[in-house]
């Protein structure tokens, strides 16, 4: 199993932020709080719903586990690193116009998500072809 971590590092260590990701969101409750009343307020506040935290579990532990048994079948990795990215670029969206209702620069956290969707759209389209 060392030798598969050390092979596809990359899916697991994403996988281990989108878990952190999920579990973060079903301990901190209120994350997107609207500071004004929008229109797409409502529906930005559903990413903090426990439902969008157990997909992000379950699709990091899909991540994981492709990674450290070196799953192969069914396009798995990659599988794996698109419904991340998937995943992730729905909330920067969220964290995106989180911050621009609020008053103030935009967030670090918006920064870091941006940079991991970036690395794992490269990954996407640059990566191993497995």
């Amino acid at each position: 199993m060392w030798r598969n971590f050390k092979l596809n590092h990359f899916i697991v260590i994403s996988g281990l932020e989108t878990l952190t990701l999920g579990a973060y969101l079903i301990y901190v409750q209120h994350v997107f709080n609207p500071y004004r009343p929008a229109e797409l307020a409502h529906i930005i506040q559903h990413a903090q719903d426990p439902g969008m935290a157990i997909i992000l579990v379950c699709v990091g532990m899909l991540a994981i586990i492709t990674g450290c048994w070196d799953i192969n079948r069914f396009k798995a990795k990659r599988l794996s690193i698109v419904s991340m990215a998937a995943i992730w670029s729905t909330y920067f969206v969220a964290f995106f116009y989180h911050d621009c209702q609020r008053p103030g620069p935009i967030g670090f956290g918006t920064f870091l998500i941006a940079f991991i969707l970036i690395r794992l759209l490269a990954e996407a389209l640059w990566g191993e072809r497995t």
